[in-house]
């Protein structure tokens, strides 16, 4: 019966700015039409993610506050996935525009396709802060695209359509495989793996990923002058563990002078 939040639900709900957001979401909470953790976390997802973060955000090269321009999304779509899945979506976008597509296969097309555009536009409307992570549900419909030139290309046994498809799908593989990461995946038009970061910021997908070069970091300048450094990179302390880190927190008692300290140094 009592609330388990953080923050009370009616405080959570006052924290949004939308006088019709805020509204939506009493209505909710008085009229007890969902439970109350879900309308929390309904008035977390639209404060956070509808309306904005308060995040710098490094896009096409030029940083931007809490929203970027309406073009982040789609260019970020564009900018992650290799050349040749797009130029094989292309393809495939022009079957379907051309109707040669399987007679079956249209309306469920054109379902996830609307769907898709639908997301993109509230993507579109609301905070850019993760990039890449949040656009993911549209690139299953551009995987059916592609999917539909490879099916089109076997089944009407073309030379130019089996000769664009090959060279699409070839295209991608030597882009994308020499990529360690995939996650930190840019193509040709930001100048690759290499540069991209230089235009986007990657938070969407950098997200406890970048343990790695914590550790190099402290083993190479921290640790052989025995320094003990503070980390709020979000990643499991467990893996710190495993991979030797030592941080402020990890002994309470040996650390409680630097914790408590209103002063810190380091």
């Amino acid at each position: 019966s009592d609330e388990q939040f953080n923050r009370p639900l009616a405080v959570k709900i006052s924290d949004v700015k939308s006088p019709l957001y805020r509204a939506g979401l009493n209505v909710m909470a008085n009229g007890r039409l969902f439970p109350r953790a879900y309308i929390w976390g309904m008035a977390d997802t639209i404060r956070a993610g509808a309306e904005g973060r308060a995040i710098s955000i490094l896009a096409f090269g030029s940083l931007y506050y809490n929203k970027a321009p309406f073009y982040y999304f789609p260019g970020a779509i564009i900018v992650k996935l290799p050349l040749g899945l797009l130029l094989l979506t292309a393809i495939g976008t022009g079957l379907f525009i051309a109707r040669r597509t399987p007679r079956e296969w249209v309306a469920p097309l054109v379902a996830v396709i609307v769907l898709a555009i639908l997301f993109l536009l509230v993507l579109i409307k609301g905070s850019s802060y993760a990039g890449i992570r949040h656009a993911l549900s549209v690139i299953p419909p551009l995987a059916l695209l592609g999917s539909l030139a490879i099916h089109q290309a076997i089944k009407h046994k073309s030379y130019l359509l089996r000769g664009a498809v090959a060279v699409a799908i070839l295209g991608a593989l030597l882009s994308a495989i020499p990529a360690l990461r995939p996650w930190g995946y840019f193509n040709e038009l930001v100048g690759g793996a290499a540069n991209g970061h230089r235009y986007f910021n990657d938070e969407g997908v950098d997200s406890s990923l970048r343990t790695e070069e914590i550790i190099d970091y402290y083993n190479q300048n921290l640790k052989p002058n025995g320094e003990i450094p503070y980390v709020i990179y979000f990643s499991p302390q467990i893996e710190w563990q495993r991979r030797g880190l030592d941080w402020v927190g990890k002994e309470p008692e040996r650390d409680a002078a630097k914790i408590f300290s209103p002063t810190l140094s380091g």
